[in-house]
């Protein structure tokens, strides 16, 4: 595919040695048979919050059927009911229905989501990123290896100095543990690899420990939720999901959270990666950091999905189209996103 402009200037900046952070969404956690996205993430609590929900059998059923919706099974009194729940509810007053009705067992369940052992393979989340990272660092990835977006992400991030941080609005530790399984293998992509790279989660603007010069800080903007084994994150550690933990954000208008993405995005080359930018947080930091432009670029980078149909592409058009208007140089790639880290990875 011929490279398009806004590319070549993204590749121009990190040849150029330009300080670059990288903003990330849950669309880099996706693939085949690992579906980590919001969609499943809201399906998962909703499943659990249900048999909570004080109702009949068949209210619950009308409920899950208009928040999730049934593709094995869509009829048009079913697509009515979800497209009047969507109205009704959108995500963050869904996502606060949930949280009122999973009450202590909200961050369990959403830690299950992240963490838990699959029901077929029996694999929890961290074997079958290791089990990713290995199948790449011995060139035999496929469409089918799990979080193959992510490792590639990790694998930019291990050759490119100029990568100064970045910013994710996930909940794991999956990055960190991609970056540190990635380094640790002496056969690996050897030239210009940073092993001295020490990932570090941030999350409450709060660390334990004085920051070293090898340190590369992972700011959680939402909270973070780590597994079990890992140590249990400060007092002032706050999940963002529902509305009323938007609004609580939002607020404070000097939260570290708005602090650091705004300074990023206007001093530093920022690309946003597996993000749809439906985000309140996002849109917010997006709109005041296009007020007070500096001139540095933002890149977005999309790709082309298997649409079911032309409409659907029409429609991801017009969003790259607003994006735009947002400031944002938005790279493209028709071929998908496989074809969009490869490319990724050919700069040097």
């Amino acid at each position: 595919m011929k490279k398009d402009e806004n590319f070549i200037k993204f590749s121009e900046d990190i040849v150029g040695n330009k300080k670059t952070v990288l903003f990330v969404g849950a669309g880099v956690n996706y693939s085949k048979h690992n579906p980590m996205t919001w969609p499943y993430l809201l399906k998962h609590l909703t499943d659990h919050a249900l048999v909570t929900m004080n109702a009949t059998d068949e209210e619950r059923q009308i409920v899950k059927q208009a928040f999730l919706g049934d593709p094995s099974n869509e009829t048009i009194e079913s697509l009515k009911l979800r497209r009047k729940a969507d109205q009704l509810f959108p995500v963050e007053v869904k996502a606060s229905i949930i949280k009122q009705l999973l009450g202590d067992a909200y961050i369990p369940f959403l830690k299950e989501f992240l963490y838990g052992i699959d029901a077929h393979d029996k694999k929890d989340t961290h074997q079958r990123l290791r089990e990713g990272c290995l199948q790449y660092m011995e060139g035999k990835d496929t469409e089918e290896t799990s979080f193959r977006s992510l490792i590639s992400l990790a694998d930019f991030i291990l050759h490119h100095e100029n990568i100064k941080a970045v910013v994710t609005y996930n909940y794991d530790d999956f990055l960190t543990c991609a970056i540190n399984q990635l380094k640790k293998d002496d056969n690996f992509k050897p030239k210009g690899k940073r092993k001295e790279l020490n990932p570090l989660d941030i999350y409450s603007g709060w660390h334990d420990a004085p920051l070293k010069d090898d340190d590369f800080l992972i700011y959680h903007i939402h909270g973070m939720a780590p597994p079990d084994n890992k140590l249990t994150p400060h007092c002032s550690n706050q999940i963002v999901l529902s509305l009323e933990e938007f609004y609580d954000v939002a607020k404070d208008v000097y939260s570290w959270q708005s602090a650091v993405q705004i300074y990023f995005l206007t001093h530093y080359t920022c690309a946003f990666f597996g993000a749809s930018l439906s985000d309140m947080t996002m849109q917010r930091v997006l709109h005041y950091a296009n007020l007070n432009q500096s001139g540095e670029n933002v890149y977005y980078l999309s790709a082309k999905l298997p649409y079911d149909n032309e409409s659907e592409e029409v429609l991801e058009k017009l969003k790259n189209s607003y994006f735009r208007f947002l400031g944002l140089k938005v790279i493209y790639d028709t071929e998908g996103y496989g074809k969009l880290y490869e490319r990724l990875n050919s700069i040097n």
